[in-house]
């Protein structure tokens, strides 16, 4: 639900209907640069007693920023202690193996097509070793086929011939 869209009105109904009492004003103290700003400078926020954030446009933007940061900074110490345990590849052999492929998948050579998503590690399921990094695509296309080469190329030569056809 897109909170922007709701009006003040509304925020307000919902607040009293709850039992909450609350004051209309033009104008609020953020409660962290201390300033008294019109209420239009403060983003909505259905939680709080008036419907609006404690703190400014301008500080919420830097808290919001602030949180972000630290959030990335938790995901990325999340995603090397799981390559780790999981594959055992430490983030800087990650790394090392972008920086060879230059970025791309191992196999059709694109970029992650999907921005908010890293290259996955591409491994055997026999015995474990890491073989490399694949895009999304690609790491679920070899997983359908088992990782059995045979059957790779027999689709392979499927698509080659359904092409001569045409």
């Amino acid at each position: 639900m897109d909170i922007s869209a709701i009006p003040a009105a509304q925020i307000f109904l919902r607040n009293t209907m709850r039992g909450v009492i609350v004051k209309q004003t033009k104008s609020k103290k953020c409660a962290r640069c201390g300033t008294t700003k019109p209420v239009t400078q403060f983003p909505k926020c259905l939680r709080n007693p008036d419907g609006l954030r404690y703190h400014c446009r301008l500080c919420a933007n830097k808290i919001d920023r602030e949180y972000y940061a630290r959030s990335q900074k938790r995901r990325f110490s999340q995603f090397a202690f799981y390559i780790k345990r999981r594959h055992g590849v430490t983030s800087e052999q990650y790394g090392e193996v972008l920086k060879l492929q230059k970025g791309v998948c191992a196999i059709c050579g694109k970029l992650n097509p999907n921005k908010n998503r890293r290259l996955a590690l591409d491994h055997c399921h026999t015995n474990g070793q890491f073989r490399g990094l694949l895009c999304g695509k690609c790491n679920i296309g070899i997983g359908q086929f088992n990782d059995n080469a045979n059957l790779l190329r027999k689709a392979a030569l499927y698509i080659e011939k359904s092409l001569i056809l045409l």
